[in-house]
């Protein structure tokens, strides 16, 4: 039943049955039956062991500690600013004093931003689909079956309370949260009364965009609502801009750069070191009052 549904099948070459004390009188059966290896627990399944328990810390260690090593590696190279951005928009990042918040950075870059998307918002987009699925009662579904078989039992999605599931049910049911605004009974009653009945059909769920269908795209969007565009983010599109330049100007117009007047750098003399008149390295001198910049910009304004 479960291959007809799914469409899934067995592999009898990569299966291994395991069983418990209770059935080794059955053991030569079974494995006649069902054509399997017999195994043992531990094994192991993407690198973390299979066991009758919960997983405990030490289980996952060995898998923690190589994608600790993946990405200590990965951030120890001398890359590029483009490089880098590539490199955490792949999933891994390097070890420094952040420059921009991670807010910021996940902004597009029309509302100022390097286009990252925000990992959270995507998981909880993702999450919503599932729960979409749940509310949308989709019996052909496997899952969406087994939830309303085993998890909810005749209740309703809404107020079903279940302390004792897994992780992940106890976070899919914390997206559930909607809070009605605190108006009077008699508003309240005048909004009931003025909705119009709608007769001749059933009562259905539909999403509040065009065509009422969920996507994940509209569910991030709804976790991480667009910003207005900014006027400047133009000088980041161009073609022609290489990609570290592109990310020094975006810095440069943040106040990002590491000038000497920056927190990271407060271990280090802060006189400006291209002049000698003492005045402090801060974003505006170093562009607009320090005379060797001012020298150096006329001089490249006459090549121009």
């Amino acid at each position: 039943m479960f291959a007809a549904l799914s469409g899934l099948h067995v592999s009898p070459t990569k299966s291994h049955l395991i069983l418990s004390k209770s059935a080794q009188h059955n053991r030569d059966r079974l494995l006649g039956v069902l054509g399997f290896q017999e195994g043992h627990l531990p094994i192991r399944y993407l690198g973390l062991p299979l066991i009758a328990s919960r997983l405990s810390l030490s289980d996952c260690k060995p898998l923690l500690s190589k994608i600790d090593s993946r990405i200590r590696g990965w951030g120890g190279l001398q890359l590029s600013f483009a490089a880098r951005v590539q490199l955490i928009k792949s999933g891994a990042s390097g070890d420094g004093y952040p420059k921009v918040a991670w807010n910021q950075i996940c902004l597009p870059i029309e509302e100022g931003g390097q286009g990252f998307r925000d990992i959270l918002a995507i998981n909880l987009a993702l999450m919503s689909r599932h729960l979409w699925k749940i509310i949308q009662g989709n019996r052909d579904s496997i899952w969406v079956n087994w939830i309303y078989h085993v998890r909810l039992r005749g209740k309703s999605i809404w107020i079903v309370n279940d302390c004792t599931g897994s992780w992940g049910w106890r976070k899919l049911l914390q997206l559930r949260q909607w809070n009605w605004p605190l108006i009077p009974d008699i508003e309240c009653l005048d909004i009931i009364y003025f909705l119009p009945t709608i007769h001749g059909g059933d009562d259905h769920i539909s999403w509040r965009v065009e065509g009422g269908q969920f996507s994940n795209q509209e569910a991030y969007a709804l976790f991480h609502p667009p910003g207005p565009k900014l006027g400047w983010s133009s000088l980041l599109l161009g073609l022609l801009k290489t990609p570290r330049n592109n990310f020094i100007l975006w810095l440069d117009i943040l106040d990002k750069l590491s000038t000497l007047d920056k927190p990271w750098l407060n271990h280090l003399d802060g006189t400006c070191i291209l002049c000698s008149n003492g005045q402090l390295e801060t974003h505006a001198y170093l562009f607009f009052s320090c005379s060797y910049s001012r020298m150096c910009i006329n001089v490249i304004g006459q090549h121009v």
